[in-house]
């Protein structure tokens, strides 16, 4: 987009629909009807299961350790981005509307601190305590501005990015350049024995282990996935995904056992990039677990959705669909018996009007 144009743009933004006029809008008083419990939603990098790449042989299955779960219902939602663009699907998970790129082809870009309304914000105004963490840089994507700009109240990084900080994610230092996976859970489950549960939270984790480059601790995680035909990239992917997914396989259960009324969300943000992309996906004959045409099949990644301990399947969905069955969940189904959660059955470009309110609102200066 041209900078003219851009600016343009923005300007428009800033010319947003009340709230309280909008179909945005949530009455505070829906979320009352039921008893008011946790919400735990993250988002994994890069997560995926390489056993549908068809072309190859991946053994043992990465996902092992997720699918011996007692009740396994695996569900999966179509990524607004593909191999990369994180924030894209990080804008729908929270906000509810398709990342449609009209300013800026990442949203959280131009988000300034200016509230927004989108689900953290939602929750607050309800009554939840909100935490965002990401164990990574606060400029990387501008999540600083962005996520209180989102609703967040507080919001974590990693330490070693953010120097003095009264709260952060300890990340060490590792050859593997990112924390694992199962290291951010740890401490996730060490601040939820310890909080106050007085309030309800919502908390909102960013995972950052399966991001480029793809580096595996021999000592800590040896390799234990072949790979046949013997593919480089796939291996590493494979064998982190088999420890990314123990990992998570550890924490689903021990969020069972400390806080078993919450909803739990785990989605991938996209796949991961491979070196000839979209042509080696098609050449590694990746068959997504519900299929469709063409393009759809490279957006399609896992979701786990867990429901006062219990597995719940939704199909297929859209990644700006969690933010409606978080909605639904915590108001006992009143949320869609209101409105349409439709998960994205509609044409994209009618959801413009309520996009352009809640990235308007972000972009205030």
């Amino acid at each position: 987009m041209r900078f003219a144009d851009q600016r343009a743009t923005r300007e428009e933004l800033r010319r947003f629909e009340p709230i309280e006029a909008s179909s945005l809008h949530v009455d505070p008083g829906l979320l009352s009807h039921e008893p008011q419990r946790n919400v735990y939603v993250i988002v994994l990098e890069s997560f995926f299961d390489p056993t549908q790449l068809g072309a190859l042989r991946i053994t043992p299955p990465p996902l092992q350790a997720l699918e011996a779960l007692p009740g396994w219902q695996p569900s999966a939602s179509l990524s607004p981005a593909f191999a990369g663009g994180t924030a894209r699907a990080e804008f729908e998970v929270l906000c509810g509307v398709p990342a449609l790129g009209l300013v800026d082809p990442i949203e959280l870009n131009v988000f300034t601190g200016a509230p927004a309304y989108c689900l953290p914000a939602i929750l607050r105004e309800a009554g939840w305590e909100t935490i965002g963490i990401h164990p990574y840089k606060p400029a990387f994507y501008n999540r600083a501005r962005a996520y209180p700009s989102l609703g967040f109240a507080s919001v974590l990084f990693g330490d070693r990015y953010q120097r003095g900080a009264a709260d952060a994610i300890a990340v060490p230092d590792t050859p593997e350049r990112y924390l694992f996976d199962g290291e951010l859970y740890d401490q996730i489950i060490e601040s939820v024995r310890r909080r106050d549960r007085a309030r309800p939270m919502l908390l909102y984790a960013l995972t950052i282990y399966g991001h480029i480059p793809l580096r595996l601790d021999p000592v800590r995680r040896p390799p234990v996935v072949t790979v046949d035909p013997p593919h480089d990239r796939v291996a590493v992917l494979a064998n982190q995904i088999h420890y990314r997914s123990a990992a998570l396989a550890r924490f689903l259960e021990q969020l069972g056992q400390l806080d078993p009324d919450a909803l739990v969300i785990a989605i991938s943000d996209h796949l991961p990039p491979l070196p000839g992309g979209r042509l080696d996906y098609e050449r590694l004959g990746f068959r997504p677990r519900f299929g469709g045409a063409g393009e759809r099949r490279l957006h399609e990644v896992p979701l786990v959705v867990i429901d006062r301990g219990r597995f719940r399947p939704v199909g297929l969905t859209r990644h700006f669909g969690v933010y409606h069955l978080v909605l639904d969940a915590l108001s006992g189904g009143r949320y869609c018996a209101s409105r349409a959660c439709d998960a994205g059955e509609r044409d994209l470009a009618s959801y413009e009007r309520d996009y352009r309110t809640i990235v308007g609102m972000g972009s205030r200066e």
